[in-house]
């Protein structure tokens, strides 16, 4: 079933509490009560005991082009057999460190989609405009200026 636009609130919000517990670790907890650990590789001081911030941010976009597209498919009344998402992005760990004439955020993020469907051409393309109105991870990065790369490999 497809979510009406008419049904869902104007606006909501999210959030996420980090307990920070030393070493570039944190315990986050998150609106909907999962929680998770932030932590940085040993090389940056971390226990490594799982993903560093910028994994989690990698992690959004994947993730979200993922949802959005299945949501933007089911609202077209589409289908599909496979759907699988790698997002990598480019960013600088010296704006992190603070070095002048660097900047922290992402310069560029280049995401891949392999789709197995049945859907025509114009069907992907007008799937894919849907995306990129629709994915906020996708339009916050963008946004940031960061460059954007989307390499679609569709097969029936």
């Amino acid at each position: 079933m497809a979510i009406r636009a008419k049904e869902l609130p104007e606006t909501t919000e999210n959030w996420a509490e980090a307990d920070f517990k030393g070493h570039a670790k944190s315990i986050v907890t998150v609106k909907g009560g999962h929680t998770m650990i932030v932590d940085e590789p040993k090389r940056l001081g971390g226990s490594d005991e799982g993903p560093s911030p910028t994994g989690y941010l990698v992690t959004s976009l994947a993730g979200c082009t993922a949802v959005i597209l299945e949501r933007v498919m089911k609202d077209a009344k589409l289908e599909f057999e496979s759907l699988k998402v790698k997002s990598t992005i480019v960013y600088s760990p010296r704006g992190i460190a603070g070095q002048e004439g660097y900047k922290s955020n992402p310069s560029e993020a280049v995401t891949e989609v392999w789709l197995k469907t049945s859907a025509t051409a114009d069907q992907i393309e007008a799937v894919k405009a849907d995306y990129f109105r629709r994915c906020p991870v996708y339009n916050l990065f963008a946004a940031s200026g960061c460059k954007m790369t989307d390499n679609w490999h569709v097969t029936e």
